[in-house]
């Protein structure tokens, strides 16, 4: 679990780099095909955002959380109400894997991208992430939990 947190925050603030980064490099206004048309509030009103189109980095990204979040969603519907404790670990355990298999396939969209962009950098800087992520500090060897008494 710990290791799932890790891997979370690093891949959040390797995605907000990438993204501070690839802002930085790209003010370019946005097109008009990428904004709806927005009609002038009426006085006294807030005007809403103009809704714009997920860049194809972003769709892609959107797509992989909401496969995890339909998957992990059913994965606990099928914990409500279980008994066996052997199950519930094991469907428990599943999700961690889901859930670290998205961070990994995030990681791995953004330095497909930022390699297409030329941004060579910062897909370097994912890369580095993601081999953390992979390889955890200790080789991922198993620590023996002490046995729990039945009380």
């Amino acid at each position: 679990m710990v290791r799932s947190t890790l891997a979370l925050r690093l891949s959040l603030s390797v995605v907000l780099l990438a993204a501070g980064a690839h802002l930085a490099t790209a003010q370019e206004p946005a097109s008009p095909e990428r904004t709806e048309a927005v009609e002038a509030p009426a006085p006294g009103a807030t005007a809403p955002a103009p809704r714009v189109q997920p860049t194809p980095l972003v769709a892609e990204m959107l797509q992989l959380v909401a496969a995890e979040r339909e998957e992990v969603a059913a994965l606990r519907g099928a914990l409500t109400g279980l008994r066996d404790h052997r199950q519930a670990l094991a469907i428990l355990r599943r999700i961690e894997q889901i859930k670290l298999g998205t961070e990994i396939a995030l990681l791995q969209v953004q330095i497909t991208h930022a390699k297409r962009e030329g941004r060579h950098e910062v897909a370097a800087e994912l890369e580095r992430a993601l081999s953390v992520i992979q390889s955890p500090p200790g080789g991922g060897v198993s620590v023996a939990r002490p046995a729990t008494s039945a009380r």
